[in-house]
């Protein structure tokens, strides 16, 4: 990489540069590209995400069967936790 001179303003060549990039390309650190992947990838889940919330529930899709079931869950489980002295 080159890199301007302190004194005199010129380019110049800076070999500890070079021996950063290639330590920390040993050591294992991700490269730009893998960080803006995983950037864009996390952009695209957080808006798939708000999409499925903003459609929100249809409650047509509950059948009356379904919705007799559910009833009859929760009347249950409030005669277990009454049963049980949970308020």
């Amino acid at each position: 990489m080159f890199t301007k001179h302190k004194y005199l303003g010129a380019p110049k060549y800076d070999p500890a540069w070079e021996q950063q990039k290639k330590l920390a390309q040993k050591r294992g650190r991700p490269s730009g590209y893998v960080i803006i992947g995983l950037g864009f990838l996390l952009i695209v889940i957080l808006v798939a995400s708000s999409v499925r919330a903003a459609t929100g529930y249809d409650p047509s899709v509950q059948t009356l069967a379904l919705l007799q079931n559910e009833a009859r869950t929760v009347y249950l489980g409030n005669l277990a936790r009454r049963d049980n002295g949970v308020p």
